[in-house]
């Protein structure tokens, strides 16, 4: 005949499974809320980037909605090319400077320079207003470049918007606020400058 001890002893060992079971099932169930909750908290956490990111970015583009309608181009000829700056916008900007002129030209020298004419910057440039400095670009031995070499030409400006903020632009990139440009703007390097007219260096 078998011996099944005390039953006591059966139901509390019974118990204990029991006890045992739900402690690990409820550990489990723990464990998959917790996961469900870390990634449902990433989820949201990404979301919340997301949207803070668009809004900065929306900030930015409404900042620079005046900015953006400062527009510059360089039409070629020779032996001087012709920088234009336009405010295409419905308000005046001021302290309108053209800082520096760039070539992006496979045929132009390393070494070349250039020099703005007299009128590069202007006090107040008034809404659908537009004003024009000449340029040249030189080689290094100080003779005016062909018209081939300077096709491609581009300036950087820099102005102050009618809200009050100074803004710097390179070609038709978007603005930035003239404290970042030094970082921002392109192409990085700073040509070389000569005195219009001349080729000796400034």
């Amino acid at each position: 005949m078998l011996e099944w001890g005390d039953i006591p002893t059966w139901v509390a060992s019974i118990g204990t499974v029991v006890a045992v079971s739900l402690a690990l099932y409820q550990a489990r169930g723990a464990r998959r809320e917790a996961a469900e909750a870390h990634r449902l908290g990433l989820a949201a956490w990404e979301l919340s980037r997301e949207e803070s990111h668009r809004r900065r970015q929306e900030r930015a583009d409404y900042a620079a909605r005046q900015a953006r309608q400062i527009v510059s181009y360089v039409t070629n000829g020779s032996p001087t090319g012709v920088v234009h700056v336009t405010n295409t916008s419905d308000e005046p900007v001021g302290a309108l400077v053209v800082e520096a002129a760039y070539l992006d030209n496979v045929f132009a020298p390393a070494n070349w320079t250039y020099a703005l004419g007299p009128g590069a910057s202007v006090n107040i440039l008034n809404a659908r207003q537009a004003f024009r400095v000449p340029v040249e670009f030189r080689d290094g031995q100080g003779e005016l470049l062909p018209l081939e070499q300077t096709r491609g030409a581009t300036v950087d400006i820099s102005f102050v918007d009618s809200r009050g903020i100074r803004w710097r632009r390179w070609a038709l990139v978007q603005p930035r606020h003239a404290s970042n440009a030094a970082v921002h703007r392109e192409p990085a390097f700073e040509p070389r400058r000569h005195n219009f007219g001349s080729a000796k260096d400034d």
